[in-house]
């Protein structure tokens, strides 16, 4: 697969890069506690959380919540994509990762809300597709042609 093509590909399949408003809480509770578990739709996550603005950064907030959320928050998609995130303090922080209906993954590190690792894409049969490398949000690293046409047995 082509490397530009891969990454457009993982960066639209990569959804859940802390873009859009939304808000929900805890599937039926009222109050969510820092450092909690999450499961839910996509609608659901949009009635307990919101994103909110503070200090030049984008923060996760549970509705009515004076502090940003710190947690792990699966969502499940419409569409049967699953997204699997870590919070702390409001932001992306650890390993991501997105399950696609058809079996395929996209993994992504972040620190601190940024993009900082590897973003790996694997196939529904686990095979890895792509990598990049990225450091403190910033593009580090394309695979070289070599390495691009190594990971695509086809």
């Amino acid at each position: 697969m082509n490397p530009s093509l891969s990454l457009f590909l993982a960066l639209l399949v990569l959804g859940f890069s802390g873009c859009g408003n939304g808000g929900d809480e805890e599937e039926g509770s009222g109050k969510l506690d820092q450092g909690s578990d999450w499961k839910g739709d996509e609608a659901a996550f949009r009635n307990a959380f919101e994103f909110r603005d503070e200090n030049g950064q984008r923060l996760l907030f549970g509705r009515s919540e004076e502090k940003p959320f710190t947690g792990n928050l699966s969502r499940l998609n419409a569409n049967g994509d699953l997204s699997e995130e870590i919070y702390a303090e409001g932001l992306k922080h650890g390993l991501q990762v997105k399950h696609s209906a058809s079996g395929a993954r996209v993994e992504a590190s972040f620190e601190q809300g940024l993009r900082h690792g590897d973003f790996v894409m694997y196939d529904r049969h686990g095979n890895e597709k792509s990598r990049i490398q990225y450091s403190n949000g910033k593009l580090a690293r394309l695979p070289s042609a070599e390495e691009a046409n190594s990971a695509d047995p086809h």
